[in-house]
């Protein structure tokens, strides 16, 4: 009886769903109940009235980073545009204008500019996911860690260079601590940038030799078409020229006053302070910690602690 009914039955046709092909950059259509929201930026883009988009520098977690052309200023610069998500978090958990401006302040009476990002500006935009916060800052180029991906062969790379850079990576954060700012979650190689001598220069033989892209996709799949990032490369430039590389600290997205609010898991794990492995409780002094441990890197090539998963541990061990 059941067979004849079920024979009876018509069954509807399976059909297969074509798969969304994922993003190759940010995800600009998640919003921000996923911590997200990007702001869909494109090569052309005027920003503020002033800023005109001319290349994608890279993304991350919380935001996406552009070189503009100032028409005001009649010169290059970065743009850091929070996802809607992190603008929200401006001022709770996050205070990064803040600090960007309390160093510019303090740029005008010391050394500071030398060894921290010079801020510029800052502005809001809105997009479908919401407010985003703008910050303007000078073009840089490659990371420390680019630079010593670049000369991983020739590692320990000359002396004069390692006392130089580890310099000014002490420099720098020593006068974080100064104006109270704890910047050990942000205090790490890649956030450490090159300064570019003859920056309008370099940037228009870039424009030349490294035009922006645009990836190619199916515009029913994909509404807004993905800028692929293209950091400005320097890392080769800098290893082969003579001269001391200048480095500067930059991205302050996860730092804080020393008053304000802390998360009780920061640094990377090769960073990590023992305080904060162990949970109890941490201050400036692991930002010391973050830096003994990248110059002893940088000194040797080596990770002062493997951060790789290794077998589990008893308590006789």
């Amino acid at each position: 009886m059941h067979r004849r009914l079920l024979g009876k039955l018509k069954l509807p046709a399976l059909t297969k769903r074509k798969a969304r092909p994922a993003w190759p950059e940010e995800p600009l259509d998640l919003g921000t109940d996923a911590n997200a929201g990007f702001f869909p930026a494109q090569l052309g883009t005027v920003l503020h009235s002033s800023y005109t988009v001319v290349r994608k520098l890279g993304f991350g977690q919380h935001s996406s980073v552009w070189m503009a052309n100032d028409s005001r200023a009649q010169c290059g610069v970065a743009i850091k545009i929070l996802t809607a998500h992190a603008t929200l978090m401006q001022g709770s958990v996050a205070c990064e204008l803040p600090i960007l401006r309390l160093v510019a302040k303090a740029q005008g009476h010391s050394d500071t500019e030398t060894h921290l990002i010079k801020f510029k500006d800052t502005f809001n935009v809105q997009s479908c996911h919401g407010e985003h916060l703008c910050l303007v800052t000078e073009v840089l180029g490659s990371s420390f860690k680019a630079f010593c991906v670049h000369l991983e062969a020739k590692f320990p790379f000359p002396s004069q260079r390692r006392s130089h850079i580890s310099f000014s990576l002490l420099r720098g954060t020593c006068m974080l601590l100064v104006l109270s700012i704890q910047a050990v979650p942000d205090i790490k190689f890649d956030n450490m940038l090159a300064v570019i001598d003859d920056i309008e220069s370099f940037l228009s033989h870039q424009a030349k030799s490294s035009p922006p892209q645009i990836e190619t996709l199916d515009v029913s799949a994909f509404p807004v078409p993905p800028v692929i990032s293209q950091p400005l490369s320097t890392a080769r430039d800098l290893s082969d020229n003579c001269s001391i590389p200048i480095f500067k600290l930059t991205d302050f997205g996860t730092s804080a006053f020393v008053d304000g609010y802390h998360s009780d898991i920061i640094q990377p794990v090769a960073l990590r302070a023992p305080e904060v492995v162990i949970g109890c409780g941490w201050d400036k002094k692991a930002d010391i910690w973050s830096v003994g441990c990248l110059v002893f890197e940088m000194l040797t090539g080596n990770w002062l602690f493997n951060p790789r998963p290794v077998g589990s541990w008893s308590a006789d061990a």
